[in-house]
């Protein structure tokens, strides 16, 4: 253990349920995307001048097969952590790429339950953008993860990691 780093006091691993029909929909359009990148690409390396403009189209492909090439990630090896730590409680995705980590310190956190998720629209749930079943409340606001758990199995994590702090979160 280097200096500065504190041990973990519990974690929970959450794997993403894997949507079959999205995974197939996300590789034909992956497929497709290859197609048109490379088209376009040989395009522009073979004659740059014509279209200079195709260069801003290429980049928004680009970026546009990247975001469902994370996606098609996070539906096939995608896996939440919860980690509670003495001072904080860090989630994270973990089996794609560009996925942030959220901390939340205890002398922020208002409470953590399990609930079910009416408030995300369905669609975003769907495609494994938002949604969730446990709920982390702090500074005003809240933050949902465990996409896929049921409201049982999501009770269960939310009372161990209320009982993980239990001075810090009754004092509220």
């Amino acid at each position: 253990m280097t200096t500065g780093e504190e041990s973990e006091i519990k974690t929970f691993r959450i794997e993403k349920d894997t949507n079959w029909i999205l995974v197939f929909f996300l590789t034909i359009w992956l497929v497709v995307w290859l197609i048109i990148v490379g088209f376009v690409g040989y395009g522009q390396i073979t004659n740059p001048t014509r279209f200079p403009e195709l260069w801003l189209v290429l980049a928004a492909i680009l970026a546009a097969g990247l975001f469902v090439l994370r996606m098609w990630f996070w539906q096939v090896r995608g896996v939440e952590i919860i980690r509670g730590y003495p001072d904080r409680i860090e989630v994270c995705k973990t089996g794609s790429f560009a996925f942030g980590r959220t901390c939340i310190y205890l002398h922020e956190l208002d409470g953590i339950e399990a609930s079910n998720d009416d408030t995300t629209p369905h669609w975003l749930r769907w495609w494994g953008l938002g949604g969730g079943t446990i709920v982390f409340s702090y500074l005003g606001r809240s933050f949902r993860c465990g996409q896929d758990l049921s409201i049982q199995h999501a009770t269960r994590i939310a009372r161990e990691l209320n009982a993980l702090y239990p001075d810090r979160l009754e004092e509220r």
